[in-house]
């Protein structure tokens, strides 16, 4: 899985719950306990943490609502800073640093057809690849730039390459009925050369320990909305 990469500050993170429009951040695995909270988008919404412009060295909230995307440059409450559509009702979104230049954008998931985009701006998919895997998608980052993944019934099928093809490589972690998590520097080091993958099941989460213990800790309700923060 090694692949060159250089330190970076927000490379790892840390456990994030969204209940309705309430959002709860708890940078410290083990405790359980969220350390900020805060309110933004509407129930149903499809919430993600990214690095939206680079104007921030703390990512901030975002949300999907049927295609148009609005995103916040804070961890705060209030309106959205920026917003456009993008995708298709029906998609299913992601979020990465399709390109490696620090800034997070959108992604949809259309079939196996992945459509991404590398600003956060109305427009046409700057990339588009078939990735020939079962499961769900979500993404690995922490790398340089982000990699397409899915995940099914405990493997993880990641694709290094904007290519159209199988997985380069495969992980298995969790079970069959896990929600998966974007993968990434879960247990910081300071190389970020590392990546974790993580799973929630119930409201428990089992982060991989990279040779080490795997994390295991409780955090939010079931029927929570789980997803990881950046720092």
């Amino acid at each position: 899985m090694s692949t060159p990469a250089q330190a970076s500050p927000s490379c790892w993170v840390g456990a994030a719950v969204v209940r309705g429009n309430a959002w709860y951040l708890a940078p410290n695995y083990g405790t359980g306990v969220a350390t900020r909270s805060f309110g933004y988008g509407t129930t149903g919404d499809v919430p993600f943490f990214g690095h939206w412009d680079g104007k921030s060295a703390q990512s901030a909230p975002g949300v999907v609502r049927g295609r148009t995307w609005y995103l916040r440059r804070s961890q705060t409450s209030g309106p959205a800073e920026i917003a456009f559509a993008y995708g298709r009702t029906g998609d299913i979104p992601v979020v990465g640093d399709w390109n490696g230049d620090g800034i997070d954008t959108p992604g949809v998931v259309r079939g196996r057809t992945w459509y991404l985009r590398n600003s956060n701006t109305p427009g046409p998919a700057d990339v588009s690849f078939t990735f020939n895997a079962p499961g769900t998608p979500t993404v690995e980052f922490g790398l340089g730039y982000t990699w397409a993944v899915t995940f099914d019934a405990g493997t993880w099928y990641v694709r290094q390459l904007q290519t159209s093809g199988p997985a380069n490589f495969t992980e298995h972690f969790g079970q069959a009925g896990d929600i998966p998590l974007a993968g990434g520097l879960y247990i910081p080091a300071p190389d970020c050369t590392s990546p974790s993958f993580a799973v929630v099941r119930g409201n428990v989460w089992h982060i991989s320990g990279n040779g080490g213990p795997d994390a295991v800790f409780g955090f939010g309700h079931p029927g929570d909305r789980f997803l990881g923060q950046h720092y």
